[in-house]
């Protein structure tokens, strides 16, 4: 992963490379990353900040970068801004996050890169700042049986991204199950499928033992290599699976 994040900083843009550095900097990306296409919905989001000049500045600046990039690089980005965003105080990380959910909610509705966006930035930063930290239980998962319901509704997110066609998503579904011998169980459709059932599965198979943990991501890489091939949005799918539960990405191949 080193030389994956070593060879995007030599082809990002000088300003995206820079503001990654430092707190204010990589606080006005993360807010850039979410501004919508659309110039109207993108104005009522400059509104958010117009109290902060030079934060809107800023975002403003780097969305003329941010347009051009990659889909793929956004979840690196990311990444590599979190050690600067950690440098922020609490007061300004509140105001953050304030700021990043009323970008992302916008529509009154969140997409998938929007929700990966978020998950991402909250797993890394809210324990850091004391957001939400719940006590971690003392017990372990040691079977997948004991949560099966939380693996059947990531596996059914990971299919469903995988492919249009119902019956691939299906197909792609099983091979992910089927690599954990799990076999009766059906996907979840997408249209009953909500995010806040997906992170509520997830800080679940976090409590899965190390090796189940390993096991579990080498049956979503299953699931999503299904036809041999692999998007840069089910590749971004399974990176911020494996940073949710603790566990290196599985060996895949990542998209050009």
């Amino acid at each position: 992963m080193v030389g994956i994040t070593t060879v995007l900083m030599q082809s990002l843009p000088k300003p995206i490379n820079d503001s990654t550095h430092t707190p204010g900097s990589a606080y006005a990306l993360m807010l850039a990353l979410r501004l919508d296409k659309d110039e109207a919905i993108r104005d009522k989001q400059f509104s958010f900040v117009e109290s902060q000049p030079l934060l809107l500045s800023d975002v403003k600046r780097y969305a003329k970068d941010v347009d051009k990039l990659s889909q793929k690089d956004i979840l690196p980005i990311i990444e590599m801004s979190i050690p600067a965003l950690k440098r922020l105080s609490a007061k300004q990380y509140g105001e953050f996050k304030q700021h990043l959910t009323q970008f992302i909610f916008i529509d009154k509705k969140s997409d998938l890169q929007e929700w990966l966006h978020f998950r991402l930035l909250s797993h890394y930063l809210d324990q850091h700042f004391n957001v939400n930290s719940k006590k971690r239980f003392a017990r372990s998962y040691h079977s997948f049986s004991q949560i099966k319901g939380s693996i059947v509704c990531t596996m059914s997110l990971l299919a469903n991204e995988a492919h249009e066609d119902d019956a691939q998503k299906d197909a792609a579904f099983n091979k992910g199950m089927q690599s954990l011998n799990i076999n009766d169980t059906s996907r979840i459709a997408a249209e009953q499928l909500e995010f806040i059932d997906v992170n509520k599965s997830i800080e679940k198979i976090d409590y899965l033992v190390p090796l189940l943990k390993d096991e579990f991501l080498t049956a979503c890489a299953n699931c999503i290599e299904q036809d041999n091939s692999i998007t840069p949005t089910e590749w971004g799918l399974l990176r911020v699976v494996a940073a949710c539960i603790g566990c290196p990405m599985p060996i895949v191949n990542r998209p050009d």
